[in-house]
């Protein structure tokens, strides 16, 4: 298990669109040597077989806004 001791240096906060409301977390962002850890807690993901009968998610962040142009 990494132990990070640092404050983060950034951080996201994560919502969900219209057609999935109840997704909510956040990510935060530490500095490390050569690159960066993000560190991302989400919860209110779907269970829908149909849409993702593997379990995977996943999320991409913007810098600033959000991402409202595709918003389903």
């Amino acid at each position: 298990m990494i132990e990070i001791k640092e404050n983060p240096v950034a951080y996201a906060v994560i919502r969900g669109s219209k057609k999935y409301p109840d997704i909510k977390g956040k990510a935060v962002f530490y500095d490390t040597y050569g690159g960066t850890v993000v560190v991302a807690s989400v919860c209110g993901l779907p269970k829908e077989q149909g849409e993702n009968l593997s379990g995977f998610h996943g999320f991409h962040i913007h810098e600033g806004g959000g991402c409202t142009e595709n918003e389903q």
